[in-house]
């Protein structure tokens, strides 16, 4: 017997109400809370504390450790107390208790630095502000907030009141200095102000930040003048570039704002004089006394850069005159009397001499003279252009000539007002036959020292009397012309010569005799010209072929003299007659079966002209039956005629002469055909057909047949011939059909019949036969009935619904409606009616056997039969369980009537067979394939296929179906079949008595997988990274196929497996002293006091006395009062010279070697292989920052259109995954400081890229990491050991070595340089290999700051001097940029240049560059006359880069609005081009060097181009086509690359953009980098280029 004892035990549980405590930070350890519990029990805590103990009697709560405020995350502390009783009975209770830590104020504010500069510009606007640093307290509370105040330097020597500025603290906790007056550079420059922060504590700490405001100068000042007037003197004749004096203008601004430009302010007057940049004034022109004996003019003086703000004057001017002085420059000349070089004098007739006083030249009297008279002439008046004595004519002289028939005197004209030289002239008597003119020397000489001569050369010439008689050129005149001669016309011209002079030799002509005298009125002369000219016809015929003139030339002296001179003219016969028709019109009769080339008649024309104008041709229209011999007039037939088509026939034959121009007439000929029996006759209808009912009596007319005949007379009248004998029709001769016999459409109801016309020629007779039908009309005489009494029925569960079974139950063989009807109305069944047949419907789903009572009813009977239907139901599982036979040489009626019975009792009695389907096979349709199914009677279970074959017992040879017994398709898994039954088509099958309803169906295999596996044919192992996704939290899945596994990359603050699991930033304790303070993607670290750094790093204490330095990069240590200091060399700053800013200029850089880097490892809670942080200042747009690329990774950080761009790999010997990249839009090229932070997980595919305290953005490859090698490593990414960095790291450009690699890329990729050639094509990307130019500080690297002190080698680069850590870059590219519209600047030492974005050229972006639009007609040429620069201080002699500083060569059919410039520097050939266009066709560029041409055309609406040489042996390159259609009037952009492989062609548009790569066939020699390049626009500019360009037509467009 066992006993059994129980024991049950109570106990009493309830909570108390929580109670709060606090204790005050810094207390020491047992500092007494409280006692929150007094009431006997047994106190404890409900789990173990670190900071806290209790009494367990009194309850009473002490500390543990000694509280700061500063370095806890948490003020409050929640703890539970437990405590109990066991008798008199159990209880036990809870008390929460708070316990609040109190913070004191025992931390000042600090600043994150001791000093800093602001800088702000001398034109900022009242309210204008400028962050500053602002303080940190770590206490809390009213401890912990901070109020600002501003105060002077005491070298400043300013009250704050005096100051332009005040503290704007409206946005705490940044701080902000606001401007509260006008700033002025020239004033005051640099203000030296202390910042306070102090906390709310009591008593309050303080801090201070020293700032220097420095003021930016602009340029407000305009340049004065030190004097306002200068006076100069200079001879003339000074030579260009002689300096003339010197001007100054003082600007008080600085910078390129105190640069001064003279200028000359030009008005209408040219002033030969120009103004240099430093106020050299230099001659630049002609100084002519004479001209011009002194100039006044202004020179302004202006900024070199625009004032702000702009003032309407903003330049200064001052005022300059210049004597010139004379010197003798200037020859003596002489204005001559007639304004000529010459005297003209009459000596063969009476001489009117004047007499005048040889001293004044004044007149006396005019005497008739004799030729031995002596005459006075004044010749002309004697100038000399200079002054005083240089100016006067002391002398004449002549030569040896002159002087034997002239005196030369000098007198001063009263009259005139002027030294005057007169001839005194011996007249000796000279004949102008034999002299007409004779020339003589003078020379004058002037009264200067020294004496100026001038030389002259005078002509005299003799006047002429009328002693020459016109004399003809012939004495017989002859021209041949033809009659047809054109009124006014000009035959010939007479002319004749007089030796006279003046109207002595004016010859005037006249006609004085005509034969035949009938032609004098047909003909007239001209005057003066002796042009003989036609004003009437000339009539050969009429006139005769010859006609003489007799012609008269008299000159127009006194008295006339005249000869005479005879023109004979000879006219020539022309075609002026017509051909002439003999007859009017010709008739002619053809019978229409004329032969072909029969001769029908001859036509006849005369014409009176003679030779080839009186040879008459015959021709005839074109397209004629007929033709004509152009010699003989014959007529011949050259077409069949056909009467009843055409009777008459008209044509125009034409007769013309062989002249030139031929003379023609025309006549009409009308061919009348004669008719001739050649026409079968034709039924009027196209089909013949009678209709006739079945009960017509005999001998009706039933059809009256009509044909005609196109011949006429008898041979168009018709007659038909009777019918056979064998049907029961007739046919009379006027074609009417009649019925012999009685008819009946059940036996046949149609007839065709064979019908003959022939007509009644006497001769050639035709006839015509055809087909009528006669179709025989029903008449009510059979009644309907039942097609068959037994309907088989299988239907699918899913079946659509009504179904027709059919085909027609009922059927009645007259054409009649018949009305179906069901007795019992059943709603199961629908029962149609469709004229002659009855339809039946099943309207639900039914699986059951029924007894249809159906009736039917035509006309005069009515029928009444129950029909049987069996209808059964096809489910899935019947399906499943189905077999499939296939029996051979059986059609389904064959089955249905014979076997279907057997098929059923060949199972035993405990199974029911069921047939559902037989269909003809789809591989033989001789056989037949039966779908089966059976059941367990007593059960009701279905039997499997393999049951079912085993128990069917028949007498036929069964073959099975089966797909997976044939072929296993499945790889991995089994394979089973499957029948597929379609519901929507089936097979009727009917005999005598039954309809049955097989449905389609068919077999295929289906695979049952095995695990892990999926697809059709069970190919494929599941990738759970793909086909689910098991990482959570954006994790990044990598699936390993070998080991069947997943691993998932969690992004960071998360763990687990399937990244889970949040993980804080702060597990890790990265505050090597202090606490650490989640802030979600980042972390604050909170230092104690004597510790401060980002990371606690740094002690404050005092100096170290051991002799350790605590201060880096050579920093001096010095005790302070709080602690010590550091005194950080030049380029340092930060409280312990942790600070160093680097100031790169352009081609520099820094290289950090392996000694500096393979001591570095990853920073523990980011477990990145490389982890960087720095903080960059810049005004570039595009730059390399930082590069670091050996064996085995790749890591790129570059500046891109104003964004920090990320590429990472790591690298391989047969690795082809994805690079990582990240490309945030953060703008950091504004001039001010941004913070960078890159954490690489290299070896794990990963990446992530802060800037500033934006959300870091994160990228992956897409490739799987089993390549790389490295998926053990990557399964426990915390457990990673990340080995050394091995390889050098350079930052801010590129290093010596990397020229020579990158700008030869068809070289050797094997290079050294730690294999950086190899993706030498990503630093070439974007076009951007430029130097980076700005300041970066704080540069990290695995968490170890880096120095310039630690780089291996540098170039060009400058440590800040500043306490700020500023870069003092006075360079060209310094701010603000001197290139506009965002344009990249590029610094050359003290000069730069800009890189514009499109749409922008000029130097320094200015141009807005204007589309050009080119009419189709014109083009714009550019000669390149240097395609290379110097560039990164290296010489790309390689390449070309089209930069477009280009010189118009020249232009024609258009004007572009602006010269483009380009914009882009690429170590390739590249073209790039926007346009717009609707034509198909049109050349768009063209480039040609001494060996070489590219062409660019539209071509069919498409791109097009060629590449290749037009020099012997000319060779194409390229010659491709591009497929997108261009011609739509969109704005298309088409980029042509070239390189020394192939030529990329890169097609973009609104729609979409597509590039297309063209391999090279072969090296080739590339535009030469030094020789002078044709680029033109629109067209081609010689004809060179000819041969290659497929289309001549211009572009037409924009």
């Amino acid at each position: 017997m066992e006993i059994v004892y129980l024991f049950v035990y109570f106990v009493f549980i309830w909570n108390v109400v929580c109670l709060d405590l606090f204790v005050y930070e810094e207390q020491p350890v047992g500092t007494s809370i409280g006692t929150p519990i007094d009431n006997g029990y047994e106190y404890s805590f409900s789990s173990e504390q670190l900071y806290f103990e209790i009494n367990t009697n009194t309850s009473e709560i002490t500390t543990l450790v000694e509280f700061d405020t500063d370095r806890l995350s948490y003020d409050t502390i929640t703890l539970q107390i437990r405590w109990s009783l066991h008798q008199p009975i159990n209880t036990l209770a809870y008390t929460t208790v708070t316990i609040l830590i109190l913070d004191i104020n025992d931390n000042k504010p600090l600043f994150p630095t001791s000093g800093e500069t602001v800088l702000f510009s001398e034109r900022s606007a009242v309210g204008f502000n400028m962050e500053l640093s602002h303080a940190i307290d770590p206490d809390s509370g009213v401890n912990g907030t901070i109020t600002y105040s501003l105060a002077t330097a005491l070298s400043e020597g300013l009250l704050i009141s005096d100051i332009p500025f005040e503290l704007n603290v409206t946005r705490l906790p940044d701080v902000y200095l606001q401007v509260t007056d006008m700033l002025d550079y020239e004033t005051k420059s640099i203000y030296q102000l202390i910042l306070v922060a102090e906390d709310g504590g009591s008593p309050p700490m303080k801090s201070q930040l020293s700032v220097i405001v420095q003021i930016l100068d602009v340029n407000d000042q305009i340049p004065k003048f030190l004097s306002g007037n200068y006076s100069y003197s200079i001879p003339e004749g000074s030579d260009v570039g002689e300096v003339l004096g010197r001007v100054q203008a003082i600007d008080t601004d600085t910078g390129l704002g105190g640069r001064v430009l003279y200028s000359l302010i030009e008005d209408n007057i040219p002033i030969p004089f120009s103004v240099a940049m430093d106020g050299i004034i230099t001659v630049t022109g002609e100084i002519d006394y004479e001209n011009i004996s002194h100039y006044s003019f202004q020179i302004r003086a202006d900024n070199q850069i625009p004032l702000q703000p702009s003032t309407p004057k903003n330049y200064s001017s001052a005022d300059v005159f210049v004597q010139v002085t004379d010197i003798n420059d200037n020859i003596p000349g002489i204005r001559f009397r007639d304004g000529q070089y010459r005297l003209r004098m009459g000596l063969e007739e009476e001489l009117m001499c004047p007499i005048a006083d040889p001293l004044t030249c004044e007149f006396i009297t005019q005497l008739r003279g004799t030729q031995n008279q002596r005459c006075l002439i004044e010749v002309g008046i004697l100038e000399d252009m200079d002054s005083g004595g240089n100016g006067e004519v002391i002398g004449v002289t002549l030569g040896p000539i002159g002087l034997e028939y002239f005196t030369p005197i000098i007198c001063n004209s009263l009259r005139l007002m002027s030294r005057t030289a007169v001839f005194i002239y011996n007249h000796a008597g000279m004949d102008r036959e034999n002299q007409t003119a004779f020339y003589f020397a003078m020379s004058l000489q002037d009264g200067g020292t020294p004496t100026l001569q001038s030389d002259w050369r005078l002509e005299v010439v003799l006047s002429d009397i009328n002693d020459n008689t016109p004399v003809f050129t012939e004495n017989i005149y002859g021209v041949s012309l033809a009659e047809n001669i054109s009124n006014y016309t000009i035959i010939i011209r007479v002319s004749a010569v007089d030796r006279d002079n003046g109207v002595n030799g004016i010859v005037q002509y006249s006609i004085v005799e005509v034969l035949p005298n009938e032609a004098r009125t047909f003909l007239a002369i001209d005057s003066v010209a002796g042009e003989i000219r036609t004003i009437g016809a000339l009539d050969r015929e009429s006139l005769g072929s010859k006609i003489e003139i007799a012609v008269q030339a008299t000159d127009s002296g006194a008295p006339p003299l005249s000869s005479t001179s005879h023109v004979v003219i000879t006219l020539t016969d022309i075609n002026d007659n017509i051909p002439i028709f003999l007859d009017g019109i010709y008739d002619i009769n053809v019978f229409e079966n004329t032969d072909i080339n029969t001769v029908i008649a001859n036509v006849s024309a005369v014409d009176m002209d003679t030779g080839f104008a009186g040879d008459v041709r015959y021709s005839i229209e074109i397209n004629s039956i007929i033709k004509i011999d152009s010699e003989t007039g014959d007529v011949i037939l050259l077409s069949s005629l056909d009467y009843e088509t055409n009777q008459l026939f008209e044509y125009t034959i034409t007769a013309s002469d062989r002249s030139v121009p031929r003379l023609f007439s025309t006549v009409q000929i009308r061919i009348h055909v004669m008719d001739y029996n050649d026409n079968t006759p034709v039924f009027v209808e196209t089909t013949l057909r009678a209709i006739v009912l079945e009960d017509v009596e005999t001998g009706s007319a039933v059809h009256q047949l009509i044909a005609t005949d196109a011949d006429s007379n008898l041979n168009g009248e018709i007659t038909f011939l009777p019918l056979n004998q064998s049907n029961p029709f007739s046919l009379s001769e006027n074609g009417v059909i009649t019925t012999n016999q009685i008819l009946d459409r059940e036996t046949t109801p149609i007839y065709t019949l064979s019908v003959v016309a022939r007509d009644n020629a006497l001769t050639n007779q035709l006839s015509a036969s055809a087909i009528l039908n006669i179709i025989i009309n029903d008449v009510d005489d059979s009644p309907p009935k039942f097609s068959y009494n037994h309907m088989i029925i299988s239907l699918l569960t899913n079946q659509m619904l009504p179904l027709l079974i059919g085909p027609s139950l009922v059927t009645d063989e007259d054409i009649n409606t018949i009305q179906c009807s069901i007795s019992d109305q059943s709603n199961q069944f629908l029962f149609t009616s469709d004229r002659n047949l009855c339809h039946l419907y099943i309207t639900m789903p039914l699986s059951d056997t029924f007894k249809l009572p159906l009736q039917a009813q035509d006309t005069d009977n009515i029928i009444q039969s129950d029909v049987r239907v069996d209808i059964t139901s096809l489910t899935n599982d019947t399906i499943n369980s189905s077999l499939v036979i296939e029996l051979s040489d059986i059609g389904p009626i064959e089955f249905l009537d014979s076997l279907f019975g057997a098929f059923q009792s060949a199972v035993s009695n405990h199974f029911k067979l069921h047939i559902w389907s037989f269909i003809p096979s789809p591989v033989n349709q001789s056989d037949l394939r039966v779908l089966l199914s059976a059941v367990d009677v007593e059960s009701g279970a279905l039997l499997s296929a393999d049951d079912l074959l085993q128990e069917l017992r028949i007498n036929v040879t069964i073959n099975r179906i089966s797909p997976c017994q044939q072929n296993n398709i499945c790889l991995r898994g089994d394979c089973v079949d499957r029948v597929v039954v379609q519901s929507d088509s089936g097979l009727y099958v009917t005999n005598t008595s039954h309809l049955f309803y097989s449905l389609d169906f068919y077999t295929i295999q289906t695979c049952v997988c095995e695990d892990k596996y999926i697809g059709k044919r069970c190919e494929r192992r599941v990738n759970p990274c793909t086909d689910y996704t098991p990482c959570m939290n954006h994790g990044f899945c990598t699936y390993y196929p070998v080991e069947d596994e997943y691993v998932c990359f969690c992004q960071k603050l998360f763990t687990g497996l399937n990244c889970e699991t949040p993980l804080s930033i702060c597990a890790s304790n990265p505050c090597n002293n202090g606490d650490c303070v989640d802030q979600g993607n980042t972390f604050r670290c909170i230092c104690p006091p004597g510790y401060t750094g980002d990371r606690c790093e740094v002690y404050l204490g005092f100096c170290p006395t051991n002799g350790a330095n605590p201060c880096n990069n050579g920093g001096t240590c010095v005790d302070g009062e709080d602690g010590y200091n550091c005194v950080c060399p030049h380029g340092f700053v930060g409280e312990i010279c942790q600070t160093s800013t680097l100031c790169f200029l352009h081609t520099s850089y820094v290289q950090y070697g392996t000694n500096t880097l393979s001591s570095l490892t990853s920073i523990p809670h980011t477990r990145a292989d490389i982890h960087i942080s720095f903080s960059m200042k810049t005004t570039q747009h595009s730059g390399i920052l930082i590069y670091l690329q050996g064996d085995d990774m790749l890591l790129y950080l570059e500046l891109i259109n104003s964004s920090i761009h990320y590429l990472g790999r790591s690298i391989q010997e047969t690795d082809s995954s994805d690079f990582v990249e990240i490309y945030p839009t953060v703008n950091v090229s504004d001039g001010l400081w941004h913070t960078v932070t890159l954490k690489s997980f290299i070896h794990e595919g990963f990446a992530s890229l802060t800037i500033d305290n934006n959300s870091p953005l994160s990228g992956a490859q897409t490739d799987s990491l089993d390549q790389l090698g490295l998926r053990r490593q990557a399964r426990l990414a915390t457990e990673i050991v990340i080995p050394p960095i091995s390889i050098p790291l350079t930052i801010g450009g590129l290093t010596n070595h990397l020229p020579e690699l990158l700008y030869h890329p068809a070289g050797n990729l094997n290079m050294e340089l730690s294999g950086i050639n190899t993706y030498a094509n990503f630093l070439l990307r974007n076009n951007s290999v430029l130097d980076y130019t700005g300041a970066i500080r704080n540069l990290s690297v695995n968490g170890v700051l880096l120095s310039i002190s630690g780089a291996s080698s540098s170039r060009q680069v400058i440590s800040s001097a500043r306490e700020t850590g500023e870069c003092e870059l006075d360079r060209a590219c310094s701010l603000p940029t001197p290139c506009s519209d965002r344009g990249i600047c590029v610094q050359h030492d003290t000069d730069h240049v800009c890189i514009c974005n499109d749409g922008y050229g000029g130097k320094e972006c200015q141009i807005e560059i204007i589309p050009i639009t080119l009419n189709g007609k014109g083009a714009i040429s550019y000669q390149l006359s240097n395609l290379t620069i110097e560039y990164h201080l290296r010489t790309l002699s390689d390449w070309s880069i089209i930069n477009r500083t280009l010189t118009r060569q020249y232009e024609y059919g258009l004007t572009p609005q602006k010269e483009s410039y380009g914009r882009r520097l690429t170590p390739r050939q590249y073209i790039e081009v926007d346009f717009r266009t609707r034509s198909d066709d049109g050349i768009i560029l063209t480039t040609r060097d001494t060996l070489n041409y590219a062409i660019l055309e539209v071509s069919g609406g498409h791109i097009r181009f060629r590449l290749g040489t037009h020099i012997p042996p000319e060779t194409s390159y390229i010659d491709t086509t591009l497929p997108e259609t261009v011609t739509n009037a969109s704005l298309f952009t088409v980029n042509v690359t070239m390189t020394r492989e192939g030529v990329e062609l890169f097609i973009g548009s609104e729609d979409g953009n597509a590039s297309h790569w063209v391999e090279l066939p072969n090296q080739i020699a590339w535009l030469e980098a030094n020789a002078p390049v044709q680029l033109v626009l629109g067209g081609k500019y010689d004809t060179v280029l000819t041969d290659y360009i497929k289309t001549s037509q211009n572009f037409y467009g924009m």
